[in-house]
């Protein structure tokens, strides 16, 4: 069985940029910084129960980055822009 998951795609809309007070929930209620490169974000779609396998409907590229997030790898994982639009309009249809 594949797992699913709920799939949020953002727009960046601001360079990233240091700063030095809390901001999310637990960085507030600690009273320090651990996330300080933060940059500003718009909600494009979202996409509730999207099975996980690799490749359907997820392009492997975005699965791979995903699955590296959420082990809290840090890294980059480009995607095509061909392969990022379908994503995107499939993303959309879900909706």
């Amino acid at each position: 069985m594949t797992a699913k998951i709920d799939v949020y795609v953002f727009r960046v809309l601001s360079p990233l940029k240091l700063e030095s007070g809390p901001f999310w929930p637990d960085e507030l209620e600690e009273s320090t910084s651990k996330y300080p490169y933060r940059f500003d974000i718009d909600l494009v779609a979202r996409a509730f129960g999207v099975p996980a396998a690799y490749d359907s409907p997820i392009p492997t590229g975005i699965s791979e980055g995903i699955r590296l997030a959420a082990s809290r790898a840090e890294a980059i994982n480009p995607v095509g822009e061909e392969r990022w639009v379908n994503f995107l309009d499939e993303v959309r249809q879900r909706h």
